[in-house]
C-alpha cells in the first residue's frame, strides 16, 4: 500500500511540472536583420524570340521554269533562262545608263612641241647648207682681233643666210616673248598663238623701221659707213641670240 502511494505522488510530481509555462528569458528571440528584399521584382523583360531569316529564305516554285525542248538543246537559252529567274539578281531588266559627266576640254600643247622640231630642223638644215657661212659667223663673233671689214665682206657675199637666219631670229624671239607674257599674263588675251603672232610682227615692224630709221641716219649726217657699221653688227647678235 505504501508503495502504491509513492508511485501516485511522482506521477503527479511529473504531471503538474509539465504543465508549468516556458521560460521566456531562455527561447531565442527572431533575427530582425533577416528581413524580407522588398526591392526584389519579378523580372519584367521578355524573352526575346528569334525571327526568321526573310534573307535566305527559300524561293517558292516558280510557274515560269518551262523547260521546253528548244531551251535544252541550246545551252544559250537555258543560261538565259536560269539568269532570267534568279531570285536575288534582277537580269531581266533592263541595265539604267550611268549618268552622264561633263566633257572635258583638254588643251594640249602639241602644236608647240611641232614648232620646237620645225625650228630645229630649220637651224640644221642651214647649217648644212651653209657650212662656210656660220663658220665666218662664228669666228666674228668669238674672235674680235679680225677686222670687220674683212670678215663683213665675206659674210656679205651670201645675202640668202644672211635674211634666212634674220628671220629665224624673229621666229625664235616672238616665241621666246610669247611665253614671258604667257606666263606673267602680262596682256589679256588668251590665245597663245595670236601672241606669237602680234610678237613676231612687233619684232619685224621694229626692226624694219630701225634698220630704215639708221640708213636714213646715215645718209643725213654723211656716216653712211658708220652707220652700216652699226646694222651690221646689230644684226650680227640677233643672229646669235636666235641661234
Amino acid at each position: 500500500m505504501r508503495s502504491f502511494i509513492i508511485l501516485v505522488f511522482y506521477f503527479l510530481s511529473f504531471s503538474a511540472a509539465g504543465q508549468l509555462p516556458a521560460d521566456s528569458s531562455l527561447q531565442p528571440s527572431p533575427d530582425s536583420l533577416l528581413q524580407i528584399d522588398s526591392t526584389a521584382t519579378p523580372d519584367t523583360i521578355a524573352v526575346s524570340i528569334p525571327m526568321e531569316d526573310s534573307v535566305s529564305r527559300k524561293p517558292g516554285n516558280d510557274s515560269a521554269w518551262v523547260l521546253s525542248n528548244d531551251i535544252i538543246s541550246h545551252p544559250s537559252k537555258l543560261t538565259k533562262l536560269i539568269l532570267d529567274q534568279h531570285p536575288y539578281f534582277d537580269f531581266k531588266t533592263k541595265a539604267a545608263a550611268p549618268p552622264l559627266s561633263d566633257k572635258r576640254v583638254v588643251q594640249g600643247k602639241e602644236l608647240l612641241f611641232y614648232l620646237l622640231v620645225f625650228l630645229l630642223i630649220v637651224f640644221a638644215v642651214l647649217r648644212q647648207l651653209f657650212p662656210k657661212y656660220f663658220s665666218d659667223l662664228f669666228r666674228l663673233f668669238f674672235r674680235t682681233t679680225l677686222k670687220q671689214r674683212q670678215i663683213r665682206e665675206q659674210l656679205m657675199q651670201t645675202p640668202l643666210p644672211s635674211l634666212m637666219l634674220n628671220g629665224f631670229f624673229v621666229i625664235c624671239a616672238g616665241l621666246y616673248i610669247s611665253f614671258i607674257l604667257k606666263h606673267f599674263a602680262i596682256i589679256p588675251a588668251e590665245d597663245f598663238w595670236l601672241i606669237f603672232f602680234y610678237a613676231c610682227i612687233g619684232l619685224s615692224a621694229a626692226y624694219f623701221v630701225k634698220f630704215i630709221g639708221l640708213k636714213v641716219s646715215g645718209w643725213l649726217f654723211s656716216m653712211t659707213e658708220t652707220a652700216d657699221s652699226y646694222i651690221f653688227i646689230v644684226f650680227i647678235i640677233n643672229k646669235m641670240i636666235g641661234i
